[in-house]
């Protein structure tokens, strides 16, 4: 049986002060993560209203795709550099389905 692809949505809010670093952390995700073979989607989104907030739309072929996505060389540096001084205060996952 096929995968079935996986949708995520990811809220990201950037601590004070370090909004256009993360933004530009961010903006290096989307490129190399578009031309992995399994992803269907990666778009980033700033927001209007919340200045400093951002969502991505992730959609993955399947759990592979998304597991290789995690495990990429420039997702892995990206997880790095947050744990030597995160610009993240808080982050959102949901997971969804779709039904149409």
């Amino acid at each position: 049986m096929a995968e079935m692809p996986i949708i995520l949505s990811v809220t990201i809010e950037a601590v004070q002060g370090r909004e256009t670093e993360l933004a530009t952390m961010l903006t290096g995700l989307v490129e190399p993560t578009l031309a992995e073979p399994g992803c269907l989607g990666y778009e980033l989104n700033a927001s209007q209203e919340a200045p400093g907030t951002f969502l991505f739309y992730e959609k993955f072929a399947g759990q592979t795709a998304l597991e290789d996505h995690v495990n990429s060389t420039h997702f892995q540096t990206f997880l790095n550099v947050r744990s030597l001084s995160d610009p993240i205060r808080k982050q959102t996952v949901v997971r969804w389905s779709l039904i149409a």
